[in-house]
């Protein structure tokens, strides 16, 4: 899909100024990250999705974001062992 396709009903890449009721990010964000490290078991981060009912986890090391975990990523992992 490009950003001029407008098949699913949204525009992608759309720049801010064309979409008058969107709001900004800061008005919609979490307040309070949670986060999991590389060495986090996936046991406990499927833990934390579910006590937080979040979807995704950013993955830090140290002060550096190194990636995105997502739900499905931990249930295809827990299912290859």
């Amino acid at each position: 899909m490009s950003q001029h396709d407008d098949r699913a009903g949204f525009r992608l890449d759309a720049p801010p100024e064309t979409v008058d009721d969107d709001p900004p990010l800061h008005a919609v964000v979490a307040s309070r990250l949670v986060a999991v490290t590389p060495q986090t078991p996936v046991r406990t981060a499927l833990d934390l999705m579910l006590a937080h009912d979040v979807h995704h986890l950013p993955v830090f090391a140290g002060p550096h974001c190194i990636g995105l975990v997502t739900e499905s990523d931990l249930l295809r992992g827990v299912a290859a062992q």
